[in-house]
């Protein structure tokens, strides 16, 4: 049988080891960096953001970012005998594909609380279906052919994009964009930690990864050490 100062050796043991293992977190650990994507499906801007500064950096470096993507832009809405009616720059093609991705980030985002965020080598799985869609030659018609190869459900996404859900989410979407200060400009609009620089916005066109490093106040990942 275990003596009682067996026993609570072992105890004092995982006592401190818990302790040391939850100092070093905090040591650690450092706010993420609050990145907001607000862009259109078939704006070739968003695309080429999208596909060749959002998802490397997600590659290499995102689990020291918080990302949310807001599909809508330049598009506007109207209540029409009960529903939202969305007019979209680059036409009814893009209001699709932007409904299809406001429920996949529905059904798919974590959320910012989530362990995920902190994963490293990990793509948050919205981010890789909404750069697959935008990778794709028709992102409106891309949504099957992305789930299937992330091996997730498209049944949900595909109910939601043509029902009231999906017209909701969307409305969602209008209501976060409608609501920026300033009013974007260009899109994508790009928000780092809730507000908005003409510098960042300038630099995440060109080098996000870099940028996301610089605002990163922990210590800094291997990657961003390539970057220098």
């Amino acid at each position: 049988m275990w003596s009682r100062i067996g026993f609570l050796g072992i105890l004092a043991y995982f006592h401190v080891g818990a302790g040391l293992l939850l100092k070093n977190r905090a040591v650690n650990d450092a706010p993420l960096v609050i990145v907001d994507v607000y862009y259109e499906a078939l704006c070739p801007d968003s695309v080429d953001f999208i596909v060749k500064q959002l998802y490397p950096t997600m590659q290499s470096i995102g689990h020291i970012a918080n990302v949310s993507l807001i599909p809508y832009g330049f598009a506007t809405e109207t209540f029409v005998d009960g529903q939202w009616v969305f007019k979209c720059q680059h036409g009814p093609k893009e209001c699709k594909a932007n409904i299809i991705q406001s429920c996949a980030i529905h059904f798919l985002d974590p959320g910012p609380g989530s362990y995920l965020h902190r994963v490293k080598d990990t793509v948050p799985k919205e981010i890789e279906f909404v750069n697959c869609m935008e990778s794709s030659e028709d992102p409106s018609t891309a949504g099957p052919k992305c789930a299937k190869k992330q091996r997730i459900k498209y049944g949900p996404i595909s109910a939601c994009a043509k029902g009231s859900e999906g017209n909701y989410l969307q409305h969602i979407m209008a209501q976060k964009t409608e609501a920026l200060n300033p009013q974007p400009g260009f899109i994508p609009w790009i928000n780092f930690n809730g507000a908005h620089t003409e510098a960042n916005q300038d630099r995440a066109l060109q080098d996000l990864t870099g940028l996301v490093c610089d605002l990163y106040t922990g210590e800094k990942p291997s990657q961003c050490k390539k970057e220098i």
